[in-house]
């Protein structure tokens, strides 16, 4: 990585931003964004933030649900393989993963996804189109690919870094899927407007939004052991 141009690091949510820049205060040489959630508004965020800087790499980092057994909420992977819903996106970067599993991130595959995927047997379902091999965990999230996309589109080497949220067996929230708005994001007034009728959604919604805010903290104390000196 060139000395003088920064590492980039790239959110969907602020929550996520937030709990990565409290483990990196005030790092020089780490520029940090949340780009917005969703493709669309992640390729767009991210665009405009590698125009803005020139990094020498891009790290994605958030959270993402497992498509597979063996993943357990809030363990930490990293990407060996990414994934549109029709092909793999460009390689990531061989240093920076070695750098994320000796800092304890496990090898995974990444598949990008424009929806939620709420259903267990829909996780399983989408896993068994990775092409990966039964030992390959898969983690499904919303932006991945986008920030590969536009990582790529520059020549700059990216790794992504995704603390799992969720695991394969559980149900979240069926309304979630149709809570995605026009722009590809979750509209989180909607989310709560389906919630006021489905009062047996509250624990989980709960759930999840603590595990946003803990497993952000995880990520910054991953980033933090990776990037160390």
């Amino acid at each position: 990585m060139a000395e003088d141009r920064p590492v980039a690091i790239l959110t969907a949510l602020e929550e996520e931003r937030a709990g990565i820049r409290r483990a990196l205060p005030d790092s020089p040489g780490i520029v940090l964004t949340a780009t917005g959630d969703g493709p669309r508004r992640a390729a767009s965020g991210a665009a405009r933030f590698l125009e803005r800087h020139r990094p020498s790499a891009v790290i994605g980092a958030g959270l993402g649900g497992a498509l597979t057994p063996g993943l357990k909420a809030g363990d930490l992977v990293a990407s060996r393989r990414v994934r549109f819903s029709v092909g793999d996106a460009a390689t990531p970067d061989a240093r920076l993963l070695a750098r994320a599993q000796a800092a304890g991130a496990k090898p995974a595959i990444l598949i990008t996804v424009d929806r939620p995927i709420v259903s267990a047997a829909d996780k399983a379902a989408l896993a068994a189109t990775a092409g990966g091999s039964s030992a390959d965990p898969i983690v499904a999230d919303m932006e991945s690919a986008a920030w590969a996309k536009e990582a790529a589109a520059r020549g700059i080497p990216y790794l992504i870094l995704r603390a799992v949220s969720d695991a394969a067996g559980e149900e979240l929230p069926e309304f979630l899927p149709d809570s995605v708005g026009p722009d590809g994001s979750i509209r989180r007034a909607e989310v709560a407007r389906r919630a006021l009728v489905r009062p047996s959604s509250w624990g989980t919604l709960l759930r999840m939004r603590r595990r946003l805010h803990d497993y952000s903290d995880a990520l910054g104390a991953l980033l933090a052991r990776m990037l160390a000196p």
